[in-house]
């Protein structure tokens, strides 16, 4: 029987992860240009934070790596870089490992989880496979590291709002809802008094 309910819940991670994973190729393709900064506003975080967050951190991984592979193939916007593709595996590595922490609200786990994957891949990781590319023999990477900060805040504080809402949303229809603080067994301390109460009436 467990044997069973294991496999069952094996198949359902492999779908879900396969759900997110298609998510975050399309999330790579799908971006808003900001032509007066020079840059565009990606929600890849969502499927990946998302994976890690409800799944664990190698579905989380997993879609990270799928995510940005595919995307590469289906939608190139310009040479692969094994950094950025790291990165988008830490998007969801991250936060696989972030909720494996009891009793913290999920809102703050997200925060925590974001801060991660803002200083290891967007900062980090990203910022020097960019650089590799586009700006090496230009500019000093720490140049190119600030004039790329302001913009990237701005895109985490937006895909902080979108999947903290639609974290609450899945987690009351498609994912169990985290329990925070194990309950009580309220039943020993009333028998405890009880029998406390029946001993004084003696």
């Amino acid at each position: 029987m467990k044997k069973n309910t294991f496999k069952h819940l094996s198949t359902k991670t492999i779908a879900y992860t396969a759900m997110f994973a298609a998510i975050s190729v399309v999330l790579n393709a799908v971006t808003i240009p900001f032509s007066i900064m020079g840059t565009a506003v990606s929600f890849n975080y969502i499927p990946c934070v998302l994976a890690g967050a409800f799944l664990g951190p190698i579905p989380g991984l997993l879609v990270g790596l799928i995510g940005d592979g595919l995307g590469v193939i289906i939608a190139p916007k310009g040479p692969w870089s094994p950094l950025i593709t790291l990165g988008s595996a830490m998007m969801g590595l991250i936060p696989g490992l972030v909720f494996k922490i009891k009793k913290i609200h999920p809102m703050l786990l997200l925060l925590i989880s974001f801060l991660g994957i803002y200083l290891v891949t967007t900062i980090t990781l990203n910022t020097l496979g960019l650089y590799f590319i586009y700006a090496q023999g230009k500019k000093t990477f720490w140049v190119y590291l600030v004039g790329r900060i302001p913009m990237q805040s701005l895109v985490l504080g937006i895909n902080i709002a979108i999947t903290y809402g639609l974290y609450l949303a899945l987690e009351k229809t498609f994912f169990k809802k985290r329990r925070l603080i194990p309950p009580t067994n309220s039943a020993e301390p009333n028998k405890e008094n009880t029998q406390v109460e029946s001993n004084l009436g003696k």
